[in-house]
């Protein structure tokens, strides 16, 4: 065990804990969290004397910030991160967006699945390069209109019978959910507990698994999700606040114990 004013090596970030501030119900773990960051700022006022010499200085504007990444995307903290909400879809279901590329057999298409109803309204012979071409729309007229019955559509006679089509429709989903980012809901408060690994530096191999926490943190809603065919990492920025409806003005508590 590290002694009090002691040397500790810290090696990573081993997990990271949200709670709601007020009711402490967990709100999102992070247990693959990388590239860990605590951040202390301020600003020093000085008042100077003949010369431009300092004669004191006053500090304000102290801050405190924590960031790293995850190695894959946790839903619950991206839910924090953008303020919106997580919902189960029920038996109702929502309408989901299908695009895609079919072959017709004997003049009719299979789709994937039924289109909602009014969702299918052109349908579209694909170019050579598979870009949209002729389109050709809903109707009752079967030799430049198509019809749909459930999820079979009828081509126009006059349409080619050995091209690809395109098809944008909506389908009925009744199972998963659904993850929203309202312009009006912004990023979560949070208790937010790091735990960090860390070793006795007269003795590494013990392992002491220390505690950084942040009582009342704002958590950033700015960040950046790569999608460019790369593993995807999510990043994780909170600033601690100060309490208003407490005494005690901490920002944070780093706990060394066995």
């Amino acid at each position: 065990m590290a002694d009090l004013l002691g040397k500790l090596i810290i090696e990573r970030v081993e997990d990271v804990t949200a709670l709601d501030p007020a009711t402490d119900k967990l709100m999102f773990i992070m247990d693959e969290p990388t590239k860990g960051s605590l951040e202390s700022a301020m600003e020093t006022v000085w008042a100077e004397g003949k010369g431009g010499r300092r004669l004191y200085g006053l500090d304000k504007n102290k801050t405190a910030k924590f960031t790293c990444s995850n190695g894959y995307l946790v839903l619950a903290a991206l839910q924090a991160q953008v303020g919106g909400n997580i919902t189960e879809i029920g038996q109702d279901g929502v309408s989901a967006p299908v695009i895609e590329y079919i072959t017709p057999v004997s003049g009719k298409l299979t789709l994937t699945y039924a289109p909602v109803a009014g969702s299918l309204k052109f349908i579209y012979e694909a170019n050579s390069d598979l870009t949209q071409g002729t389109s050709y729309e809903l109707g009752e007229d079967a030799a430049t209109q198509f019809s749909i019955s459930g999820s079979s559509v009828t081509l126009p006679t006059s349409a080619s019978l050995t091209a690809v089509y395109i098809a944008v429709y909506d389908r009925k989903a009744t199972a998963g959910f659904v993850i929203t980012n309202d312009s009006e809901q912004y990023a979560k408060n949070a208790k937010v507990i790091f735990t960090i690994l860390c070793h006795d530096a007269c003795d590494l191999n013990t392992k002491i698994y220390t505690k950084l926490i942040f009582p009342n943190a704002k958590i950033d809603g700015n960040f950046t999700l790569d999608i460019s065919g790369d593993a995807v990492v999510q990043e994780l920025s909170i600033e601690a606040m100060a309490d208003v409806c407490s005494v005690s003005k901490l920002y944070w508590n780093w706990i060394v114990c066995e």
